[in-house]
């Protein structure tokens, strides 16, 4: 009883702590896979923004300066969707325009 709240505490620093590590392993898993469609400017972001997180785990913030780093970083984490999106999508109109050589027969 004496130490319920630290306890609790405790716990919502480790589930926080829990979902930045997976947030930033995420991240950088992005950022290797879709390498070649991040621009510079993008990939320089998302790596402050994963430092802004380790920092702040590394100095034990508070939990609201934890969460606060996290929502940036997710925020961040979007525009990789966004840019793979947009270049998949330029690349795949212009290579649909090059192969339309009509239907292809096929057995089934």
């Amino acid at each position: 009883e004496q130490h319920s709240a630290d306890d609790a505490a405790r716990k919502d620093f480790v589930e926080v702590k829990n979902e930045a590590d997976s947030l930033m392993y995420s991240s950088q898993q992005s950022l290797t896979e879709h390498a070649d469609k991040i621009d510079g400017e993008l990939k320089e972001s998302i790596e402050k923004a994963i430092e802004n997180v380790r920092g702040a785990l590394e100095r034990q913030e508070d939990i609201p300066a934890i969460k606060t780093a996290i929502k940036e970083l997710q925020a961040t984490q979007m525009k990789i969707g966004e840019q793979v999106y947009k270049k998949g999508a330029s690349s795949a109109s212009s290579s649909s325009s090059t192969d339309s050589k009509g239907p292809i027969d096929a057995e089934y």
